[in-house]
């Protein structure tokens, strides 16, 4: 438990002494973010890097974002499939959630092409959704505590 916490702590402190521009950061946070509710197949933190790459912010901040929220994907791909339900007025069965069906075997993807739209449209949302927050609260974030760290430029006598 120390050990994660230490390294918890070292990726926090590298974030926060980034030396780029708050807007910046923000939107590589945003991007890492991002791919963590879309269906990569393991190659999230090679598309936050390209991402960022090409639309020249900080990759860095995109990397360790989408690196520290890899934890939380089963939760957000359980959110994708709730706002694919909202969005395509779907109701999603319990069979349809379950990749195993005893009769046809793990590789029966009957179940899994019905739910597919579902996933991948509340995917779309939710990344860009999570995207667009994750950028003003980091963004916002950082800029409190840049100010915070500045020292009074008043001069007591």
């Amino acid at each position: 438990m120390r050990k994660i916490y230490r390294w918890l702590k070292l990726k926090w402190l590298v974030f926060i002494r980034l030396k780029d521009e708050p807007a910046s950061i923000a939107k590589g946070v945003a991007i890492g973010i991002a791919m963590d509710f879309l269906p990569t197949f393991g190659f999230g933190l090679i598309f936050a890097y390209i991402i960022a790459l090409v639309l020249r912010v900080n990759k860095v901040a995109a990397v360790l974002s989408a690196v520290f929220f890899k934890w939380a994907i089963p939760i957000f791909y359980i959110g994708n499939i709730a706002m694919g339900k909202l969005l395509t007025s779907r109701e999603i069965q319990p069979k349809d959630l379950s990749s195993i069906n005893a009769n046809q075997g793990f590789f029966h993807f009957g179940d899994w092409t019905e739910l597919s739209t579902t996933f991948l449209m509340g995917s779309g949302l939710n990344a860009i959704i999570a995207g667009i927050i994750s950028y003003f609260l980091c963004r916002k974030f950082i800029e409190y505590k840049r100010k915070l760290g500045k020292p009074n430029k008043k001069i007591l006598i």
